[in-house]
């Protein structure tokens, strides 16, 4: 048992049971995958299947685990991947025995309007950043509903995985608040038709493109919210409070013991404010530029 879930080999493979699913890795991949986690510069693709223990995602979400549920709960930059992220750090917590060490607000940028990471991770002393994207193709017909289509392309698959990973290089390079030496792209498939398709794309890709990322590419054909979840307004960074800058009855109160203040006679209790706004700092805000999942055309 592991963190509330029991781990066993069989027929070839590594089964972790765990309350909110059950997940499913070649035993060759789960150690490799546990050895590439860390290693740097190293590059590798790593096949995974997910099962969730419920018949829909109102069932699994009070199983996940505590860091999962956090994920989840927290605010990320937009779009429709809360569910994708929080079953990331699920299967991550499960397969890697990792935690969580800051959410997508958490981690800062420079320059800020790049591509970012959706969290960090720490398994076994290292720090990973992590980056979520689920694979499906829209039929390009334009009368067609949005439904993915059967089977990805091998163009859409490469596509797929180029855009995410020069977003993965990017990123890693711009975060200043945490400093891991390799991301993990995490891809959720909904056939394994599109799992051998993003396999034989990674092969196709470049170590430039590659780099030392570890890709894992998990299937999941039995929770449908994970592919229909809709997205969110955008969310903004919390804006950090500019040291030095005080509010205005800490002002209200630095006004009256001023002796000067005194004498003169003639300040009067709303200086406070004015200062606040003449300086511009009461009108601060940190805007944020992310990626969604990316849905192919």
């Amino acid at each position: 048992m592991s963190g509330g879930a029991a781990i066993l080999g069989a027929f070839g493979c590594t089964f972790v049971l765990a309350p909110a699913c059950s997940i499913r890795v070649p035993a060759e991949d789960s150690v490799l995958l546990h050895a590439f986690a860390q290693a740097n510069e190293l590059s590798i693709v790593i096949e995974s299947e997910f099962q969730a223990r419920g018949d829909c995602w109102e069932m699994v979400r009070p199983k996940l685990s505590a860091d999962a549920s956090r994920v989840y709960d927290e605010d990320n930059a937009g779009g429709a991947s809360r569910i994708s992220e929080a079953l990331s750090m699920e299967v991550l917590a499960r397969v890697l025995g990792a935690h969580l060490v800051s959410t997508e607000l958490e981690l800062s940028y420079w320059p800020a309007n790049g591509p970012m990471t959706d969290f960090a991770i720490e398994a076994r002393g290292v720090v990973l950043g992590v980056s979520v994207t689920r694979a499906f193709a829209f039929r390009s017909d334009k009368d067609a509903t949005a439904t993915p289509s059967a089977v990805m392309s091998a163009e859409q698959a490469e596509a797929l995985l180029r855009k995410k990973l020069n977003g993965v290089i990017q990123s890693s390079s711009t975060c200043y608040s945490e400093k891991w030496q390799k991301q993990v792209l995490h891809v959720w498939a909904s056939s394994a038709a599109d799992v051998s398709a993003l396999q034989r794309a990674f092969e196709l890709l470049g170590p430039e493109v590659a780099s030392n990322s570890l890709v894992l590419i998990t299937l999941c054909c039995n929770l449908p919210e994970l592919f229909s979840e809709k997205g969110s307004a955008r969310g903004s960074r919390r804006t950090a409070a500019v040291k030095g800058l005080k509010d205005d009855e800490h002002i209200r109160i630095l006004e009256q013991s001023d002796p000067v203040r005194r004498s003169r006679g003639h300040f009067n209790g709303d200086c406070g404010a004015d200062v606040a706004t003449a300086v511009g700092f009461s009108h601060c805000q940190t805007v944020r530029v992310c990626q969604d999942d990316w849905i192919i055309p």
